[in-house]
């Protein structure tokens, strides 16, 4: 989840979706990691015991002109590696301006 504030983002993930932080320059921020208690295709879900104690939050200065990517569980698994999806987060991106 993302809040979008005048000078502040607020963020949030549970689970294995991804956000990705994209800056004019074409730089790309990961804000969140996986915990490195879960192996493979393990994750967190909303159905886990203590799913409130689970989220990853982050409260990050708002960049001028950047844009965020909040995808669902499984589309970074779609690509070869990190470099592919960042690959087609700037394609979006582009689409979009």
């Amino acid at each position: 989840m993302a809040l979008i504030c005048s000078d502040l983002l607020l963020l949030g993930q549970l689970g294995d979706g991804d956000i990705l932080r994209l800056s004019p320059d074409g730089k790309i921020e990961r804000p969140f990691s996986q915990s490195i208690e879960l192996f493979g295709n393990f994750t967190y879900s909303l159905s886990s015991s203590g799913a409130d104690k689970l989220w990853q939050t982050a409260t990050l200065a708002r960049q001028e002109g950047e844009a965020l990517l909040l995808a669902t569980d499984g589309l970074s698994n779609a690509f070869i590696d990190d470099a592919q999806f960042h690959t087609f987060a700037r394609s979006l991106l582009a689409r979009i301006e």
